[in-house]
């Protein structure tokens, strides 16, 4: 399962979410802990930048550099996804 929630205010670098109705924090919250609740059979991945969510035990992160051209900011460089345990 691969969850790419909005990031919240201090990791929207170029405002995408800004516009959106709703709280983007919560919503962020809502999804990593669903994450960590979710199925040990299941293999979940979720999307951030780094320093953005501190995953439990066993979870791995991977950096990642997305091609220049979807990255909109400088901030492409932070991109983590952090994998649960397999």
């Amino acid at each position: 399962m691969f969850l790419d929630p909005p990031y919240p205010a201090g990791f929207d670098p170029d405002g995408t979410y800004a516009v959106q109705d709703g709280d983007v924090a919560a919503l962020w919250s809502d999804v990593t802990r669903w994450a960590v609740a979710a199925p040990r059979t299941w293999r979940v991945v979720v999307a951030g930048y780094d320093g953005l969510w501190a995953p439990p035990e066993g979870w791995t992160a991977r950096s990642w550099k997305p091609l220049l051209g979807y990255a909109t900011t400088d901030a492409h460089h932070r991109e983590v996804l952090w994998c649960s345990p397999a």
